[in-house]
C-alpha cells in the first residue's frame, strides 16, 4: 500500500520500457484520494488512456461505493481527465473492482453488475448496466465477459462466467 494520502489510499505507477529496462516514468494520484479508497485496486492502460479503480472510495456518503479515474497522456505527462461513478451508488457496490478498456468503450466491474461507459466527444458516460455480479471483467470487440466467484473455500465453492454480445447497440 502507498500511504502518501492516508492508510490504504493507494497510487498507481506508469512504467515504460527504455533501452530494454522497465523504468517508472509517472506516479498517478487522483485529485481526491484519501485513506481506505484503495486507489489502484484495478488498472488498465490503452494507448494514451490509463484507468484506475478505487473500489472502496466513499461516494455520496456510501461506504465502499467506488470510483474509477481516467488519466490521459499529453505533453509528455499523465493527468487526470475524469472521475467516473455508477449512476446509482450504494454501500459495498465496489464499483471499479475490475476494469477493462478498448477504444472508446470501458467495462467496470462491481458487486451489482458490469457498467458500460462510452466516450463521446472526449467525455466518458455510462450507457448501460449488464446486470450480473461482475468481480472480473474483460472486453474484446463486441464481446464482454463477466466473472463471478463466491469467494468461499471448500468443496461447494461456486462461480460462473457470463458472455454478452453487443448487437445493434444493445448488449
Amino acid at each position: 500500500n502507498d500511504d502518501e494520502n492516508g492508510i490504504r489510499a493507494g497510487s498507481a505507477y506508469i512504467f515504460e520500457r527504455i533501452n530494454g529496462v522497465w523504468t517508472q516514468v509517472e506516479k498517478l494520484l487522483p485529485s481526491d484520494v484519501v485513506s481506505n479508497d484503495n486507489f489502484g485496486s484495478a488498472v488498465r492502460i490503452e494507448d494514451d488512456v490509463a484507468i484506475v479503480g478505487a473500489n472502496r472510495q466513499q461516494v455520496n456518503g456510501f461506504t465502499n461505493g467506488g470510483s474509477v479515474y481516467v488519466f490521459g497522456y499529453s505533453s509528455n505527462s499523465w493527468a487526470q481527465t475524469q472521475k467516473l461513478n455508477a449512476a446509482i451508488t450504494f454501500n459495498t457496490l465496489l464499483f471499479g473492482q475490475d476494469i477493462d478498456i478498448e477504444g472508446n468503450r470501458m467495462l467496470i466491474g462491481s458487486n451489482s453488475g458490469a457498467y458500460v461507459f462510452e466516450m463521446n466527444m472526449g467525455v466518458w458516460s455510462q450507457t448501460q448496466i449488464l446486470s450480473r455480479v461482475a468481480h472480473r471483467v474483460s472486453l474484446e470487440g463486441n464481446l464482454a465477459l463477466l466473472g463471478y466467484s463466491s469467494g468461499f473455500d471448500g468443496p461447494n465453492r461456486t462461480g460462473y462466467a457470463n458472455v454478452f454480445e453487443l448487437t445493434q447497440g444493445t448488449w
